[in-house]
């Protein structure tokens, strides 16, 4: 055999050991839904996100970042904003979907790239662990890359992205425009918890609460520096941490820590996985705040009368604010109605209904003013 021969099949070997792949990571579709409450189409940006959501809650991530076109919005990252309206593929039209920062589309889309992204190689299993202190509000998110694949030669961040749902202000600036309206074009969209056609146009901010919306990005649109090194071993385990002190206005039990892995010379996001921030809060397991649908109505209007689908007898209640406090407290509760305070202010609440020592009906309550 020739010595050129040699060299061929040495550097073939060498490249594929370089390149080799130990395992297959899970694939998470990251969706970054573009929006804004001054975009009349937008509300089906809302309704296919929130579909793709439901249907695939284990292998997406949706975050709205919410655009300033109006100067008024009141949910924009600026760096986020102008990260993902600088992508290149970007047309500049309202709502879009932006599919692992590979291509821009319209949100009717949404569920075709899905489809089509969701066996892309995804480098490295993200895990994502949470540690929040309900006195200081400071979330600290560890975040673990386990790479599937080598990488020299760098190019690759870990970002945290912050979403929150069930926002919510009657202040005019959260008023949603609507042009599906029978007000405005008339048209049928039905989703995200609306019948957007009987809508007016705007829908009044008391009338909305936005979902999977985008509060920071750590560091830059790609991501922190540092926090991956530049070179990583098939099979290599890296941890970085991440800290977050949540805004008084903001209700650390309706938001998520996502990390994203992004290779910095594409933009392209490779993979990410989320935590909630307060999985287990005083008490109240997740599986039994997932048990929401037992609550009705919610949201629930200030001093009427909270109802559950469950008879009880001689049960407790525990109320919890949104820190966690414990502001009500009720023992020998019988029926399927629950007394609750009539002076509890407007906001989310954890309720906790137990009885012969085990938690019969727990979950998620918000009371609008």
């Amino acid at each position: 055999m020739k010595p050129n021969h040699l060299l061929t099949i040495f550097c073939a070997l060498f490249f594929l050991n370089i390149n080799a792949q130990t395992f297959t990571p899970v694939k998470r579709v990251v969706i970054e839904e573009l929006t804004g409450t001054w975009c009349g189409w937008c509300p089906r940006g809302a309704v296919y996100a929130d579909s793709l959501a439901n249907m695939y809650p284990n292998t997406t991530e949706i975050i709205a970042v919410h655009n300033n076109s109006s100067g008024i919005e009141p949910m924009v990252v600026g760096i986020y904003d102008t990260g993902a309206t600088s992508l290149p593929f970007f047309g500049g039209g309202f709502p879009a979907i932006e599919v692992d920062r590979l291509l821009a589309d319209d949100p009717t889309d949404i569920f075709t790239h899905y489809y089509n992204h969701i066996n892309d190689f995804g480098l490295a299993d993200i895990t994502v662990t949470v540690v929040y202190d309900t006195s200081t509000r400071i979330a600290t998110v560890n975040a673990t890359a386990h790479f599937a694949q080598a990488v020299n030669g760098g190019g690759y961040n870990l970002a945290l992205v912050i979403t929150e749902d069930s926002v919510h202000n009657n202040s005019s600036p959260y008023d949603q425009d609507n042009y599906y309206s029978f007000q405005a074009m008339n048209m049928p969209l039905t989703g995200a918890g609306h019948n957007w056609q009987a809508e007016p146009n705007p829908v009044p901010a008391a009338d909305m609460y936005y979902n999977h919306v985008a509060r920071t990005i750590d560091g830059t649109y790609l991501g922190t520096n540092g926090s991956l090194p530049s070179t990583i071993a098939a099979g290599a385990i890296e941890n970085y941490s991440f800290t977050y002190t949540v805004p008084l206005t903001s209700y650390p039990e309706q938001m998520k820590a996502i990390i994203l892995l992004i290779n910095i010379n594409t933009s392209a996001i490779m993979n990410a996985n989320h935590a909630g921030l307060t999985s287990n809060l005083t008490g109240v397991s997740e599986a039994a705040q997932k048990r929401s649908a037992h609550i009705y109505p919610n949201p629930l209007a200030k001093g009427a009368t909270l109802q559950i689908d469950k008879m009880l007898t001689d049960a407790s209640l525990a109320v919890y604010n949104s820190v966690g406090e414990l502001v009500q407290q009720a023992e020998n509760i019988s029926g399927n109605t629950i007394p609750l305070n009539k002076d509890l202010p407007g906001g989310l609440y954890f309720i906790c209904v137990k009885q012969d020592g085990n938690t019969v009906m727990g979950g998620k309550l918000i009371i609008s003013n």
